[in-house]
C-alpha cells in the first residue's frame, strides 16, 4: 500500500505533467479536419458524450460543444480554457488568447487524449484542440 504523501505527490506530478504537455503541444494544429459544417452549424454534442466515446476508443475527428468558459490559463503560444455544459467540463487548447471568463461559446475541435504517466499510473485526460469557435447566446 502506498503512503498518502507519495500518492499525493503522484497526483500533483501527473497534473503538472499534463499542463506541461499541453504547453508544449504544437501550436499549429491541422485546421482542415471536419469543417463540412461551415460556420459551426449542425448538432452539438455534450461533454459527457465526448468523454464516453473517448473512453470507448471512439473519438471523432471533429466535435462541436456549447458551454460557458469557467477557467483559463495562458500557454507559451495560446491559451487553454475550460468550458462547462450541463453534463460536465473539458479543457480546450487554442492559439487565440481572446477568451473571457463567463463567455458562452460554441467550440468545434478535435478531441485529443494526453497521457500523464507517473509511477506506472496514467493520470491523463481528454481535451479539445480548438479548430473554430464563436460566441453564443446564454445557455
Amino acid at each position: 500500500m502506498r503512503s498518502r504523501p507519495r500518492v499525493l505527490a503522484g497526483l500533483v506530478g501527473g497534473g503538472l505533467l499534463l499542463w506541461l504537455s499541453l504547453a508544449l503541444l504544437d501550436a499549429h494544429q491541422d485546421l482542415g479536419i471536419g469543417f463540412a459544417l461551415g460556420s459551426l452549424g449542425g448538432r452539438n454534442t455534450t461533454v459527457e458524450r465526448l468523454l464516453e466515446k473517448g473512453a470507448q476508443g471512439r473519438l471523432s475527428t471533429s466535435v462541436k460543444l456549447r458551454g460557458q468558459v469557467i477557467g483559463r490559463s495562458p500557454l507559451l503560444d495560446g491559451v487553454v480554457y475550460q468550458i462547462e455544459d450541463r453534463t460536465g467540463s473539458i479543457w480546450v487548447q487554442s492559439n487565440d488568447t481572446q477568451v473571457e471568463l463567463g463567455q458562452v461559446l460554441i467550440v468545434q475541435g478535435k478531441p485529443q487524449y494526453q497521457a500523464a504517466v507517473v509511477d506506472g499510473l496514467d493520470f491523463g485526460g481528454f481535451y479539445l484542440a480548438e479548430q473554430r469557435r464563436r460566441v453564443s447566446k446564454a445557455i
